[in-house]
């Protein structure tokens, strides 16, 4: 796939070299949206800033409708910078996004099969797939980690 780059410039704007016009954040969100991957690049330095215009465009998405974090989620990913488990959670965050990923792609499929087929059977069979997965994944995590994850039988 081929990656998008925008330009930041000193004036804060952001130059899409793709279309070669200048592009506001929402119009790279709604760029990464539809699926492109982009890289930001500091026009100044060559500096890779593509992690600063994420938080940018979820900051700005926080600001406004309904926020996807919590004060409380946010207060303890602070907590977790520097500390001895910033590396699980970051693991384990990325491993559940994607999994959740996963999981919206099966579902798309389910409903394609389901609307097809016209059975239920199909949905409750996924819901049982994707909370087994959903176990395998914390018990993988905790035993990567050192800890005895709890079995079912506790």
């Amino acid at each position: 796939m081929e990656v998008r780059v925008i330009k930041k410039y000193s004036n804060r704007r952001l130059y899409d070299t793709g279309d070669s016009r200048y592009v506001t954040l929402a119009e790279v969100r709604q760029l990464i949206i539809s699926g492109t991957e982009i890289q930001a690049v500091d026009v100044a330095t060559g500096e890779d800033i593509t992690r600063q215009v994420l938080i940018q465009i979820i900051s700005e998405q926080e600001s406004g409708g309904q926020p996807m974090f919590t004060k409380e989620l946010l207060t303890q990913m602070i907590r977790f910078y520097g500390g001895a488990f910033q590396s699980v959670f970051t693991d384990y965050l990325g491993k559940t996004v994607e999994m959740l990923t996963n999981q919206q792609q099966a579902y798309h499929e389910q409903w394609k099969d389901m609307l097809n087929a016209g059975s239920m059977t199909s949905m409750s069979e996924l819901t049982q797939q994707n909370m087994q997965r959903w176990s395998e994944m914390q018990n993988e995590m905790l035993k990567l980690y050192g800890f005895q994850p709890k079995s079912d039988k506790d």
